[in-house]
């Protein structure tokens, strides 16, 4: 594993190892939640600071972001990708980035 990152509530972990996939984990029993494909290999993860959001920087300059359901085990790892690695007004937001 070379990232791990709890989300700011406690809740929930994420993990990766620098392949193409986001494991999530649940903060308090440590059960396997999800398993998110990256196709373009993970290179960092980033909450929001209200834990509803993850997102996934990669290799190529994109950024994948899911938003999490109460019930995480509704997740479905569609992402939206931004190929100029520039976030959205309300993205930036959403993460703490300011406008």
């Amino acid at each position: 594993m070379n990232r791990l990152r709890w989300s700011p509530d406690g809740a929930h972990l994420a993990s990766s190892s620098g392949d193409r996939y986001v494991r999530l984990w649940n903060g308090v029993t440590g059960e396997a939640l999800a398993v998110l494909d990256v196709p373009d290999g993970v290179l960092d993860l980033y909450w929001t600071p209200d834990s509803r959001y993850l997102a996934a920087t990669t290799r190529r300059n994109t950024i994948h972001t899911w938003t999490l359901p109460s019930d995480v085990s509704a997740l479905i790892a569609t992402a939206e990708q931004h190929t100029d690695h520039t976030l959205t007004p309300i993205e930036r937001e959403r993460f703490g980035l300011g406008t």
